[in-house]
């Protein structure tokens, strides 16, 4: 399989942005609420592992996450 161009990667990033707005919307509010420190990663709610990822299971509440580990949210 040959290599992604620098210019391939982007333009796939951007296609993926403009599919799911909402999602970027989501993420972008939830990052700036951790960073500010007005919200707080907690454990996987399934298993506790603390290297965790915030899920949105509205995109319309961005602030309500339930964190979960890779393999937890994959298989979520």
């Amino acid at each position: 399989m040959p290599a992604r161009t620098k210019e391939e990667g982007t333009r796939n990033r951007n296609a993926y942005r403009a599919s799911y707005p909402e999602k970027l919307i989501a993420s972008n509010l939830m990052w700036r609420a951790l960073t500010a420190g007005r919200l707080k990663k907690e454990p996987c709610e399934v298993c506790g592992e603390t290297k965790v990822q915030g899920h949105h299971d509205d995109y319309g509440k961005p602030l309500d996450i339930r964190w979960l580990c890779h393999k937890h949210h994959v298989e979520h």
